[in-house]
């Protein structure tokens, strides 16, 4: 599943497991004293165009938790401060960079939220045009680093 764009949003985590979006913490608050039942939460949303919807990617129960998580899963760090829903789009903090090895080599490397592949090899060809052209529709440049 490739997602065009991304949210980090408060809400509610259902007993039944199910996490409904709200608009801020305190309506999520607010909703789980008036229901009896349910805990605020937080989430990584991710749109799929092709669904035309949004889909529950990961679900913690603070919102530093959460980032916390993100930047360990995708070296992605968004400022966020829980409080309200934040989108971001696919290429927002993806960084590439182009470098040499010690011996020689051409590699580009790539860090961020989900890009689908880590590093490319010059010498491996359709992996080199692949992150060029990844980067293309990403609308990031690659870095070129000494």
């Amino acid at each position: 599943m490739i997602y065009t764009k991304y949210m980090f949003t408060p809400g509610i985590k259902w007993p039944d497991g199910v996490f409904s979006p709200t608009a801020s913490v305190e309506d999520s608050d607010n909703r789980v004293e008036r229901e009896g039942e349910g805990v605020t939460a937080f989430a990584l949303l991710g749109y799929d165009p092709e669904g035309d919807r949004w889909e529950v990617l990961v679900v913690c129960h603070s919102s530093h938790g959460l980032k916390r998580r993100v930047r360990m899963m995708f070296g992605l760090d968004i400022e966020w401060s829980g409080d309200a829903p934040l989108e971001f789009d696919r290429g927002q903090g993806i960084d590439i960079e182009e470098y040499v090895t010690h011996i020689g080599e051409r590699v580009i490397r790539f860090g961020g939220l989900m890009v689908g592949m880590v590093a490319a090899y010059q010498h491996d060809q359709s992996a080199w045009l692949r992150a060029h052209e990844l980067a293309r529709r990403l609308g990031v440049t690659i870095r070129q680093e000494a």
